[in-house]
């Protein structure tokens, strides 16, 4: 688990989570949700950059680079003050701004799996834009997520369309580099443009498309990587080569060895001997030890998402079968991803509370009830979510005893919204 601290940044007077797989902040707009959706993407991407890197390169060297860095990719600036403070814990490694200044250390420089880090915007539907690819954006969260879309929509062609929720609906992307929704109206079919379609289906698109990609596609073969990521994952490379396996296999031989040798002498007798390692139980220890902190830093294991406003535009039924679509995506059993989700939609927290009832509840219904049920396949145990409400710059937990969201607050929520309905019936 990774522990999270900010303080007096933008609304947020002081919040100190720890993060779980699925984290859900609900609050009134500007209360604060996307402040911390987007510290904890950020936090993130520095723990894999500096992991993966073997090194805390330019937050050690620049002392400001986490804060501008921070400031210029989510658009932050304003936001802090002299007292602005953010600490991140992992098992890997702990950092913190304070002062405006960086600093961090090592936990345990092998003990991460590499994730791929990814924020899906509340502008998300900006994608459906004619030629948006050959739009310049500045180096922020926004043209991040639209290197991903240009990536991801090429997955989806007219021959593998990607349905769309519950609706009669398919994504697919053309050789002439078009987006399309095909529509299944009882016996007629018909394809629109996604850039002339709804709003809602312009902003579910590409949401699903990218939560599809993310979660799946990128792991049916290696993600491509820009020059200088190549170059850093050889530099690293060589570091846990080094650290993992060489400079510990040179103390075995020189053990077995009657003569001093000098390192290079040392090293060509371990690599003469290649073939024979595996008789050797501590070398084939080490390379067995190198392979897998290897595998885990340098190549992507699981998927992060942090996802904005996932409502946006959206039906409450459609609301209730996207919340089924995320949390089935996150369950994949061959990947550990998770998921930061920001909301304001009552719809959403309770389809949340119905993934959460039926873990509890599976074994205990029949077939015919089994097949009412939509969300079998998204079940997640209580212990696996946090659900906050934000107020006042500070979060509080929206959950009982059971992990569930007390019914009391969605009381509370109802409440205000028929205080003027009661006033006014009244009058009839």
């Amino acid at each position: 688990m990774s522990i999270l601290e900010i303080s007096n940044i933008g609304p947020i007077k002081h919040v100190k989570i720890e993060l779980n797989k699925i984290n859900v902040f609900m609050g009134q707009q500007g209360s604060g949700k996307s402040v911390i959706a987007k510290i904890i993407s950020y936090c993130r991407w520095v723990e894999k950059t500096i992991v993966g890197n073997q090194s805390f390169g330019n937050f050690a060297a620049d002392k400001n680079f986490f804060i501008n860095r921070l400031q210029t990719f989510h658009k932050f600036e304003g936001y802090f003050t002299d007292n602005s403070t953010i600490s991140f814990y992992s098992e890997a490694i702990q950092f913190q701004l304070k002062d405006n200044i960086f600093t961090g250390d090592w936990v345990n420089r092998y003990n991460y799996k590499r994730n791929k880090v990814s924020y899906i915007p509340s502008e998300r539907n900006l994608v459906v834009l004619p030629e948006i690819e050959k739009i310049t954006f500045p180096d922020n969260y926004l043209r991040s997520f639209l290197f991903d879309w240009l990536d991801a929509r090429k997955r989806y062609t007219p021959e593998t369309p990607l349905k769309i929720l519950n609706l009669d609906l398919e994504y697919y992307y053309t050789s002439n580099q078009e987006s399309y929704i095909k529509n299944y109206d009882n016996n007629d079919v018909y394809k629109l443009l996604l850039t002339n379609t709804s709003s809602g289906i312009q902003s579910i698109t590409p949401l699903m498309v990218m939560v599809d990609y993310l979660t799946d596609k990128i792991y049916e073969k290696d993600i491509d990587l820009s020059y200088i990521e190549d170059e850093n994952k050889k530099e690293s490379s060589q570091k846990i080569l080094r650290n993992i396996f060489i400079n510990p296999a040179i103390e075995i031989i020189k053990k077995k060895k009657d003569k001093s040798l000098s390192e290079v002498e040392l090293i060509n007798e371990l690599f003469l001997a290649m073939d024979t390692w595996d008789e050797v139980p501590d070398i084939n220890d080490l390379v067995t030890q190198y392979n897998t902190v290897r595998n885990n830093l340098l190549k992507t294991n699981n998927t992060h998402i942090v996802l904005e406003e996932a409502e946006q535009n959206l039906f409450p039924d459609s609301q209730r079968f996207l919340v089924y679509y995320l949390f089935s995506k996150i369950n994949n059993p061959r990947y550990d991803h998770s998921l930061t989700l920001t909301t304001h939609s009552p719809y959403i927290l309770y389809s949340i509370n119905n993934c959460i009832l039926a873990n509890k509840v599976h074994n205990n219904l029949n077939d015919d009830e089994r097949s009412k049920v939509k969300c079998l396949n998204s079940m997640i145990p209580a212990e696996s979510i946090s659900i906050y409400q934000i107020e006042n710059g500070k979060i509080n937990s929206i959950q009982n005893e059971m992990g569930m969201i007390e019914s009391n607050y969605f009381d509370e929520q109802m409440t205000k919204i028929m205080d003027d309905f009661y006033i006014l019936l009244n009058k009839l």
